[in-house]
Order: C-alpha cells, then sequence, then structure tokens
C-alpha cells in the first residue's frame, strides 16, 4: 500500500512499489525508474497495488505501473474521498480492439454507518453500558450526540473517545448543544458529508487540556502523512515554552509523551505502523522492533481541523510557521517556528531568516540534493532562538562560530556534519541543555575544555560519530556535568581514561569496542559492550532496560547478577556471547522482601556461545518473585552446559512466549525441569501451558530426549504454526508420556 496525499510525489511512489517488489533501481530520473518498474511489474503474475488517499489523478504510466491485461500487469486499488478521481483514472485504460480480457473498472462507494451501527461504535468507544443501572435520559442523551456525527467512523471514534468518562446527562447535554449551535457549518471549501466530522473534532479539542491542545497544533505543522518523531516534539515543545513551568527537558519530555498518549486514545494522533513490523516472528524481528523509535503521524482529516483550528484562534506560532513553511508568505516579525524540510537551493533564499527576531525553533534538514554552502553567518540575527536543528548538510555547512552569537540558544542539533573549523566559539553557548552531534566527523579535533563549559548540559549525543582517541577529552569532564542525565555515544576501551566509570545517568545509549550499532530512541537504556570489563558501566548496570554482551575479559565474572538485583527489575532485552567465564545468567540471592518482582519486563532473551553456561536462572526453590510473564523471545546456541532452561515454577510464567529456539546445546535434557520425590507429585496435579508459542526449533541437542514434559496440558500448545526439529538422536518422544 503507497499512501499518495494531497501532493503526490512519484520518486517516493516508484520507491515504495521497488521496495515491495525488491526491486533495486538503477536509473535516477522518474522516467528511467518508470521503465524499470514497469518491466519488473509486467513479469509478476499478481500484484496487487493499493494507493491510498488520492487527491488527484496520477499518470500510472509515467509511474511505471502496468494494468493488468493477458494476465500480466497489475490490479489496482485506490481510495479517494472524490468520485471524479476515478472516472478519471478508470479513462486511463485503453481498451485494444477485439480484446476481452481488461481488468472491470469498479467504483465502491463506502457510505456512512446506518443509526443502529453508529450507536454500537459509538457506545464502544466511549465505554457506556445500557443496563438496567444506567440512566435512561443519559443514554438518550449520548444517542442525540452520536447521531450528530452522522455516521462518519472518523467522527463517531474521536467523539466518543474524547466523552469518554462523561456520566451525567447535563455533560451530555452540553456537548449536544455545542455540536447543533457549531457554525462550522458555514465554513467553506469543505464537503457537506465533511462537516460534521468537523464539529465532532473540534468538540473533542475542546476537551484537552491547554498544553495537550498547543502540542496537537503543534502536530499540525508537519507536512501531510508526514512522520512525527516524539523526540522532535519534545524540543521544539521546549523551544516553544508549552510546558513554562518545567524546570528540565526529562520534565517536558514526560509531559509531551504523556500527551501524545492522551491524543492517541483520543483517536486525534495515530501510531505510524508504517515505520515498524507490529508482529515480529524472528529475533531479529524483535530487537527491530524494540530498538525501533515509535513514531506517531495525524489523519489527513484531523490535521485540517487543527490548521483550521490554528486559523481562528490565538495559537499565532503555529499558523506562521505552518503558512510559512509553504507559502514562504508570512509575517516574519511574529513567527516562533520554522520546519523546513527538503532544503535545497531553490528554497528558500538566504535572505528569508532577516526579520525573523521572534524566531524561538529552527529546523533545516537538507535534501539529497544539495551541493550549496550553506552560511551560518545568516542565522547571527535571530537572537531569542531557542532551538537550532540541521541535519544532512554534511559539508554543506560553514561558519561555525558565528552560533557563539545565538546567546538563548538552549538545544544545538548538528547531525551528520564534519567539522572542519574550530569549534572553541561553540563553548559560549553557556545556555545550552541539549547537545547533539551524531553521525559527526571531528577533523580538527574536539577542544578539551568546550564540553566542560556547557555546565547547563542536560543531554549529550555522539553516538555515530568518530570519536577515537577525542574520548579521552570528553569522558573525564562528565563528572564535571551536575544536570547531564542522558549520554549517547560510540567509545572504543583503548581510549577509556584509567579507572574511569561512567556516572549514574537516568537514559543512556553507550556501545564500547562495537562498530555495528543502529540508532536506538534516547528513551531507552541501552549497552552494548564488547571485549572489555564491565566495572566501567557499574553505575549504569542496575537500571539497564537492553543490554548486549560479547566477549567480557573479567575472569571473575561468573554471572551477570550479583546480590544486588536492581538489574532484574529493569531489563528487558538481554544478549550474551561468547564470554568464557560465565557459568549464570542471572543468580538470585534468598529474600524478605515480599513485594520484590524480578524480570518481570524482559521480553527477549539471546544466548550464544557461552561454553561454561549451567544455569540461566539460579534461585532459591522457595524463591516466589521471578514472573517472566512479558518474556516473548528465548534463542539459545551452543551453551555447552546448560541441562535445562526453565524450571517449573518459572514455565507457569510463560503466557506471552511466542519463539523458542535451541541450537547445539549438547548436554540439554529437559526444556522444562522435572522434579523428583515429593515435588513431582505436586506438579503432577498442575498442567503447563504456553497459550502463546507459535514456533518452536530445535537443533543438534544430542542428549535430549522429551520436548515437553509429562504435565504439558492436552491443549497446552493452541498457537503452535512451526515445529523445526533436526539432529536430535535421543529423542523419544515430542511429550513425555
Amino acid at each position: 500500500m503507497v499512501v499518495v496525499s494531497q501532493t503526490p510525489n512519484v520518486g517516493k511512489i516508484q520507491d515504495k512499489i521497488a521496495d515491495f517488489v525488491n526491486l533495486k533501481f538503477q536509473k535516477e530520473t522518474k522516467e528511467g525508474k518508470a521503465a524499470e518498474l514497469w518491466d519488473r511489474l509486467e513479469k509478476e503474475e499478481k500484484v496487487l497495488i493499493i494507493l491510498d488517499d488520492v487527491w488527484e489523478g496520477l499518470n500510472l504510466d509515467k509511474i511505471g505501473i502496468p494494468l493488468r491485461r493477458n494476465g500480466k500487469g497489475c490490479k489496482i486499488i485506490l481510495t479517494t474521498r472524490r468520485k471524479p478521481i476515478c472516472e478519471s483514472m478508470a479513462r486511463q485504460v485503453k481498451v485494444p480492439l477485439g480484446v476481452l480480457d481488461v481488468a472491470r473498472h469498479v467504483t465502491v462507494p463506502l457510505g456512512v454507518l446506518d443509526e443502529d451501527e453508529t450507536w454500537t461504535l459509538f457506545k464502544k468507544k466511549a465505554s457506556l453500558d445500557e443496563d438496567e443501572d444506567t440512566d435512561v435520559r443519559t443514554i438518550n442523551e449520548a444517542k442525540e450526540v452520536a447521531k450528530e456525527c452522522e455516521g462518519l467512523p472518523v467522527a463517531i471514534v474521536t467523539l466518543a473517545s474524547a466523552l469518554k468518562g462523561v456520566d451525567t446527562v447535563e455533560e451530555w447535554e452540553i456537548a449536544r448543544k455545542k455540536l447543533e449551535s457549531s457554525r462550522l457549518m458555514e465554513i467553506g471549501n469543505i464537503e457537506e458529508e465533511e462537516k460534521n466530522a468537523y464539529m465532532c473534532l473540534e468538540i473533542s479539542y475542546e476537551h484537552l487540556k491547554d498544553t495537550t491542545k498547543k502540542l496537537f497544533l503543534l502536530c499540525a505543522v508537519y507536512p501531510e502523512d508526514h512522520s512525527i518523531d516524539p523526540e522532535e516534539l519534545v524540543r521544539y515543545a521546549w523551544g516553544l515554552n508549552i510546558y513554562g513551568n518545567a524546570t528540565s527537558i526529562e520534565e517536558v519530555r514526560v509531559d509531551v509523551l504523556a500527551a501524545i498518549k492522551n491524543l492517541k486514545d483520543s483517536c486525534l494522533l495515530l501510531e505510524d505502523i508504517q515505520e515498524r513490523s507490529e508482529s515480529p516472528s524472528t529475533l531479529a524481528d524483535y530487537e527491530d522492533y524494540v530498538y525501533t523509535t515509535s513514531y506517531i503521524k495525524m489523519h489527513d482529516m484531523v490535521r485540517d481541523v487543527a490548521r483550521w483550528i490554528a486559523s481562528k484562534e490565538d495559537n499565532g506560532f503555529v499558523t506562521q510557521s505552518r503558512v510559512g513553511v509553504e507559502n514562504h508568505e508570512i509575517s516574519k516579525q511574529k513567527l516562533e517556528i520554522l520546519l523546513l524540510d527538503n532544503y535545497d537551493r531553490n528554497t528558500p533564499p538566504i535572505d528569508y531568516f532577516e526579520g525573523m527576531r521572534e524566531l524561538k525553533v529552527l529546523s533545516l534538514k537538507a535534501s539529497d540534493q544539495c551541493n550549496d554552502v550553506f552560511s551560518l553567518k545568516v542565522l547571527e540575527s535571530l537572537t531569542n532562538l531557542r532551538v537550532l536543528q540541521m541535519k544532512g548538510f554534511e559539508q554543506q555547512l560553514e561558519g561555525i562560530s558565528a552560533l557563539a552569537k545565538l546567546t538563548k540558544l538552549e538545544i544545538l542539533c548538528l547531525h551528520g556534519y564534519s567539522f572542519q573549523e574550530s569549534m572553541k566559539k561553540l563553548g559560549e553557548l553557556t545556555n545550552l541543555r541539549v547537545l547533539d552531534m551524531c553521525w559527526c566527523k571531528f577533523l580538527l579535533g574536539f577542544p578539551r575544555n568546550l564540553i566542560r563549559r556547557l555546565v547547563k548540559i542536560e543531554e549529550l549525543y555522539l553516538y555515530g560519530s568518530k570519536i577515537g582517541k577525542i574520548s579521552t577529552v570528553i569522558l573525564p569532564v562528565l563528572d564535571f556535568l551536575p544536570k547531564l542525565d542522558s549520554l549517547s555515544l560510540v567509545v572504543p576501551y583503548l581510549h577509556f581514561p584509567q579507572c574511569f566509570v561512567f556516572p549514574g545517568l537516568q537514559r543512556y545509549q553507550i556501545a564500547i569496542n562495537s562498530s555495528s550499532w543502529n540508532t536506538t530512541p534516547i528513551s531507552l537504556r541501552f549497552l552494548m559492550i564488547s571485549e572489555g570489563g564491565l566495572n566501567v558501566i557499574s553505575k549504569l548496570f542496575l537500571n539497564v532496560e537492553f543490554l548486549q554482551l560479547s566477549k567480557i575479559k573479567d575472569k571473575d565474572i561468573k554471572c551477570l547478577s550479583s546480590t544486588d538485583m536492581k538489574i532484574l527489575q529493569c531489563l528487558k532485552l538481554a544478549s550474551v556471547e561468547r564470554c568464557e567465564n560465565l557459568q549464570v545468567i542471572f543468580q538470585m540471592e534468598k529474600t524478605e522482601n515480599h513485594a520484590l518482582v524480578l524480570l518481570s519486563k524482559l521480553k527477549v532473551l539471546h544466548l550464544k556461545e557461552l561454553p561454561n553456561l549451567g544455569y540461566i536462572w539460579k534461585m532459591p526453590t522457595t524463591q516466589q518473585h521471578v514472573r517472566l510473564q512479558s518474556l516473548e523471545v528465548v534463542c539459545l546456541y551452543s551453551c555447552g552446559k546448560l541441562r535445562y532452561v526453565f524450571s517449573f515454577a518459572l514455565a507457569q510464567c510463560l503466557i506471552r512466549l511466542k519463539l523458542l529456539e535451541i541450537d547445539e546445546c549438547d548436554e540439554l535434557k529437559q526444556i522444562v525441569e522435572e522434579l523428583e520425590g515429593d515435588e513431582q507429585e505436586v506438579t503432577t496435579n498442575r498442567s503447563l501451558c504456553f497459550p502463546k508459542l507459535t514456533t518452536l526449533k530445535i537443533w543438534g541437542c544430542k542428549r535430549l530426549e522429551y520436548i515437553f514434559p509429562n504435565f504439558v496440558a492436552s491443549q497446552g500448545l493452541p498457537q503452535l504454526q512451526k515445529l523445526w526439529m533436526n539432529r536430535l538422536p535421543q529423542l523419544k518422544q515430542i511429550c513425555r508420556q
């Protein structure tokens, strides 16, 4: 499926379709790509292409889409709010004389819901119960409100979600009167059937808190169908002072994420499901899933309503910014935020920034075709600028020292830039709270006292940047930054200062001796360590969420968790490889703290080439604090001394386990440990069930006799779809009888 939107981009449509059919373009022009795409699609017997949200006629030939004829080509489904678009697209198919095998063109109008369907959907989204205890008058008023939606699903869902929790007749009556008296019917340029949706969406907006309203309108600044990074919203919200009482970036982040959740619950924002797989099935899928930023987006109708609201309310920063971005015809003196994507020499002229005295947030993202040098000196007049974000300019920036004049700057992001001039002047930006220089190259080194002068720094991001020896300049000063709570970098052990230990941090993404590290959301606590000791991260080890260890050299480390079990409360993903001395992964001591819950957040466990590993979990037999209710993936490879995977007590917690892979574990006898004596008698009266297990793969386990013990319930594997077994010479039965 390809989302077309109001401003179709032929190149993006071509790239999206090519990606689906694994086509790598050799040509660079649109015409060349169209020819390649046409040839590729004509070879397919069955191709269905869905063009979603079409607003104007598309020339399918120019895109490279061959319509289906004589058993070849593509079938097309398009969605649009404009019936003439369907007729226009249908006329593109030319029927050759004598050819009967031509795809039929069928227009299917999706009508509105009838009254009963409307009420059923509205009632569900508003959490209304028609039971004997519910006031009939309340239900009647709610039904009248539902009728105002006139069967439009987007209006029903949004309005009902906003009114969830309203339980008095008076409140429902107020909502109904607002809808009935709305002046939205007088808006021009809106189709008649959409006006009621506008009314309902405005009512939903009115139920938001003031700060959430501002964030909602801020989202409308982005282009149509744009994937919105919540972290950008955090930075922009800070720059615009939306949360005026916040004293730190982290406070604003908490407020923004809460507002996003509220907006999603109200159906005013959507999860951008195109950014990641929602149904991971392999270890790689799960790692991508947990490491991928969760983007959001706006339904185009919701965005239209937000822009209409912004145009009539006193929200100048949103109204002006969106007009400025799209038309370049604005009142520069009042502009507070300006976001420019795909910046190149054609948009806008350099003198465009002159006169923007009130600008607080500026984001420039270079296009792939941007070859012109951008002089930062043109920004010197932006004395009220609080947030500056520049991405993708690589070597196209000059005049870094000019930024020193932006004394109110608090967030500076320079992604992917090769510094070819001195950075010393950046030390004068003493109000900086966030310094983001990811994927940068520091060709002239890093000034020794630069970071230390930025005493207000709360967040420092350097992942992807080649710091090498520069780490000897950066790492020692971290202890002198009293407000630092977020850090992101990749660093080799070779350049660690003697006796260095990372300070305690709220959030971090740190890779040591590892170059194969993809970007992770900065909201995660992430550690990746290879061929080194754990002493440098001792303060971070206690609250890490995502842990990847490889070739750890510390001979004294026999297990990951010591008597301090805080790591077992936060961990979500653990991957351990090639640690020869490791004997136990999680060792838990007996505790009298009955409220303690361990490993309840663990989702993915990956263990590989651990020749001395005898236990994954080692605990007192009476230990009741371990809960694996979140565990979804377990992958074990070459764990030479491992005899079983789960105890019976732990196996009972595996309500979400979906994938279990075991390979070359020579000593493995049981997946679930079978007990003896009195304990065995207890378990015979209790059955196991793995309700979500879909994939089970077992290879090369020479001593394995049974896959499951005899106390697995007869219906204990209801979702199992794939069972792969190979090289199991001692296997007697899948389920022991």
